[in-house]
């Protein structure tokens, strides 16, 4: 379950980083992290804590809600 979790979410957030027309870099800014956090979240290496769900959700302007609905679609 972890990592196809792992894999809903880092193709959830490549999507929607995708539809805004953001550069990994862009996204990183806007969410006050580093480009490499992004890369790492996209390919599913690493786990997202709470925060960082939060800034990418604020940074994407999508609902944080949403943003889970849809990681949970995606299982």
């Amino acid at each position: 379950m972890e990592t196809k979790l792992k894999r809903a979410f880092a193709d959830t957030l490549k999507k929607y980083r995708k539809k805004k027309n953001l550069s990994q870099e862009e996204l990183a800014f806007a969410a006050g992290l580093t480009r490499a956090h992004i890369g790492d979240l996209e390919a599913g290496e690493i786990d997202p804590g709470f925060y960082t769900v939060f800034k990418l959700s604020k940074a994407l302007k999508i609902k944080t809600s949403h943003f889970i609905d849809t990681i949970e679609h995606e299982l």
